[in-house]
């Protein structure tokens, strides 16, 4: 029974044009959104395979990357080993390589492009080179015969014509290493499987014919799909696929661009497939075109099973297009040859090629396979466009770019919509995993009080009752049953910051009137009570004169105070009072204290932002960070967006509970104008985000080459802190547009969506701190926060998942 079936153009327009544009069961296979093909076999019998890139992981890893303007190479790879999908953004140029990328040993990835992203390699042929290789004579270098000799390198060659092309591009290069002989993109291999590559322009050095790699060779790999991609001047070839040792192999091409710029040397090969005896290979090449330049192998095949389906053949005077060879077998159907190609489909003189030839255009076989199977079939299921509409369906939609566009973009527009609802989006995203971490930490406690406050806004959806119940389990791990605490670590005022959830907790359990609500809220009461008690009157603080009464922020960090404190402590502290000690004018003194003590050493009123960091003993040894004389005597020496966003989002989370009649209320405000107009002026007015050192754009690299970058966790605090702000009236209305501009940037630059819907937040620091005095990296220099070991760029990332929830809840 034939699996395939015809459709009607009229109906084929109707599917494109209502296509979602987002990973789904019911997906037209004309625009691929989901795999097909070989590649989604287990078997030959086409037992299923979940050709999914990783992109179904139970909770994928992803990242977005932008060019540096140097060499990309090492960072790519870095990426693709860290992450489960690799979001190529070409928003800020192309990416340059200087060398083919082995990615092996990695699986379930996928390798994606956004916004026109194109990949180039560091060497190109110039208009000179070229000039001199013709003039040379030297463009059948394919083809060489002679004896050959020894280059300048010492390198041994077999064949004169290769000798005198490798020798003169030597000369004229002066590289003696010959650079180029790696140029190409990705070579994945028998180490690799369910690997995704979309949307991405490879751009190769040129077409002559001097050696080197394919754009990206498959040695191996299996269960690959590689899908509107555009392919253009490989030096051996566009794309290989070779054999697979000790098993099978399925992959599926599609929707693919294959070319030169122009016919000027005579190895413009495409792709081959295939190659070993005994390894079979089972490929599907479907709705790809193969145009300008591209001479000969179109792909070739030997010891295949292979599907050549709707592929649009443009490209006259080549000399051959298909070819089957030994142990092949070959099912090819609905393909349209233009006048001009040549050789449409070639067979080898081999006894053991099975093919079938249907409903093809343009085709004249040669060669003399004689074994047509009328039963060769596929055991997957496809659609076949009629052999004469494939030029018009094809056309504007294979290969990059602007034929899928931006995978993102229709994701992206709706998440603009202000009812889209994307802090409950984030919350069954991501919500689960971070609270369901029981170590008491401020990063789960930030993401679980966010989930709280998201269950708070939209009680009656049929999830809340599962999200409270992940918060209630986080919270009951760190405590025993009258509310003490299992294993609470004294003298980090970072482990203060998760108590805020028991405020929350007590409150909604209270409210139940039942005799078990009242019991957890009194269990929640007592360690809330624990938490203050300590902070108030037992943890550390600053005696120095100028600096009295403030918090260390930890105990190895003597008489040093962050940004990031004012968030962990002062505010767990109003908090505190709001609820339990309303009417405590000492104790919002002292919660004020630490606001005004930070501000007036960290305020740079040129700059209108706060140092990271400050130390009142700034000779100490842990201190070797700090400025030892000056105006900002004391201060770190950068400004980092994320500690601008602990101290943003603190000033207006204590202002909304603090009374507005306490004597410090309205200096407090006065900082939270003078935070937010700085904040205001550093905004990226292109993206509507900060960058990680706010005051440098993406020009600015650290010594490692790490360029400084667009930011998430601090980006969606500070519009989290804006939007707050405003409904709360502590800052004008003048500040709407710049709040608006921030959460919409978010929503553009940082959110990418799964094929089930469900979201990730992307380019978030990791980390970043000053010292201890055993830690000199952490030097609060520029390059230290591009570079230094624990300020990687990672996605998912719970101080950016907390403040997303937290700015959507306030949008919403």
């Amino acid at each position: 029974m034939r699996k395939n079936r015809l459709l009607s153009l009229t109906l084929l327009v109707s599917m494109l044009l209502s296509a979602s544009f987002a990973y789904a069961a019911d997906a037209t296979p004309y625009i691929s959104l989901n795999a097909f093909g070989w590649g989604t076999c287990s078997d030959v019998n086409g037992t299923p395979y979940n050709l999914d890139g990783g992109q179904r992981a139970d909770n994928p890893k992803s990242i977005v990357l932008t060019a540096s303007g140097g060499d990309d190479y090492q960072a790519i790879i870095n990426a693709i080993k860290a992450n489960d999908i690799i979001y190529l953004d070409g928003s800020k140029g192309d990416f340059i390589v200087s060398k083919q990328m082995d990615i092996r040993g990695v699986s379930n990835k996928s390798i994606i492009g956004i916004n026109g992203a194109r990949l180039c390699t560091k060497w190109y042929v110039t208009p000179e080179l070229k000039q001199q290789l013709i003039d040379a004579n030297l463009d059948r270098y394919s083809t060489s015969s002679g004896t050959g000799g020894t280059l300048s390198n010492g390198a041994s060659v077999n064949e004169q014509r290769e000798l005198k092309t490798r020798q003169l591009i030597i000369d004229i290069t002066g590289d003696d290493s010959e650079a180029y002989r790696n140029s190409g993109f990705f070579a994945i291999n028998t180490s690799n499987e369910n690997i995704i590559f979309r949307n991405l322009i490879f751009q190769g050095p040129g077409s002559v014919d001097v050696g080197g790699n394919d754009l990206i060779s498959n040695n191996g790999a299996t269960h690959v799909w590689i899908d509107h991609c555009e392919f253009i001047d490989g030096l051996d070839g566009n794309l290989d696929s070779g054999k697979r040792e000790g098993s099978e192999q399925f992959v599926t091409y599609s929707w693919n661009i294959f070319r030169y710029t122009e016919r000027s040397y005579s190895h413009p090969y495409s792709n081959g497939v295939g190659w070993s005896k005994g390894y079979l290979q089972y490929i599907t090449y479907a709705y790809n075109i193969w145009g300008n330049g591209c001479e000969y192998r179109l792909p070739v095949a030997d010891w295949v099973y292979i599907h050549i389906l709707n592929n649009y053949y443009n490209c006259p005077g080549n000399s051959q297009a298909i070819g089957i060879n030994d142990n092949s077998h070959a099912l090819i159907e609905g393909n349209y040859v233009v006048e001009g190609v040549r050789n449409a489909c070639v067979f080898g003189n081999y006894s053991d090629i099975f093919y079938l030839n249907r409903n093809n255009y343009g085709f004249q076989n040669y060669g003399e396979a004689t074994n047509t199977d009328q039963n060769l079939e596929v055991p997957y299921q496809y659609p076949c466009i009629d052999v004469m509409q494939v030029p018009e369906v094809l056309t504007g939609k294979y290969g990059a770019g602007a034929t899928i566009g931006d995978l993102l973009q229709p994701e992206k527009e709706a998440m603009k919509a202000k009812d889209s609802d994307y802090s409950k989006r984030m919350v069954l995203s991501q919500g689960e995993a971070w609270s369901a971490m029981k170590s008491w930490d401020y990063v789960s406690g930030l993401v679980t009080k966010s989930i709280l406050k998201c269950t708070t806004q939209y009680p009656e959806d049929d999830w809340t009752q599962t999200a409270y119940a992940w918060c209630q389990t986080y919270a009951d791990a760190a405590l025993n049953s009258d509310g003490s605490f299992r294993n609470f670590k004294k003298g980090n005022i970072d482990n203060i910051a998760s108590g805020k959830v028991f405020f929350e907790l007590y409150d909604r359990e209270l409210s139940k009137g039942t005799s078990q609500g009242d019991a957890n809220a009194a269990k929640y009461k007592a360690a809330a009570d624990y938490l203050y008690h300590y902070l108030r009157y037992e943890y550390s603080r600053i005696q120095k004169e100028d600096g009295q009464g403030g918090f260390y922020h930890k105990d190895v960090y003597p008489n040093q105070m962050w940004l990031d404190g004012l968030y962990m402590g002062a505010a767990f502290y109003a908090e505190y009072l709001h609820h339990f000690a309303a009417d405590d004018m000492e104790g919002w003194s002292d919660v004020a204290n630490q606001f005004i003590t930070i501000h007036r050493h960290t305020y740079d009123k040129d700059m209108q932002l706060n140092y990271h960091g400050w130390s009142a003993e700034p000779k100490d040894p842990n201190s070797f960070w700090a400025k030892t004389g000056g105006e900002y005597m004391g201060c770190s020496s950068e400004f980092w967006g994320r500690g601008m966003g602990w101290y943003f989002a603190a000033l207006t989370d204590v202002l909304e509970l603090m009374p507005a009649t306490h004597e410090d209320y309205q200096a407090l405000k006065e900082i939270l104008s003078q935070v937010a107009a700085g904040l205001k002026l550093w905004q990226d007015p292109a993206s509507g985000v900060w960058y990680q050192l706010l005051q440098y754009d993406d020009s600015y690299k650290g010594t490692c080459g790490n360029r400084n970058y667009l930011e998430a966790s601090a980006s969606c605090m500070f519009a989290y802190s804006y939007l707050k702000a405003l409904r709360l009236g502590l800052i004008d209305e003048s500040y709407r547009e710049t709040a608006e501009a921030a959460y919409k940037g978010a929503l553009e630059t940082f959110i990418t969506v799964n094929n089930d819907g469900s979201i990730n937040i992307n380019q978030s620091c990791r980390s970043a701190g000053l010292g201890p005095s055993n830690n000199r990296q952490r030097d609060g220099s520029a390059s230290y926060y591009l570079c230094g070991s624990d300020v990687t760029v990672v996605s998912n990332e719970g101080k950016a998942i907390g403040p997303f929830i937290m700015a959507s809840l306030e949008w919403e």
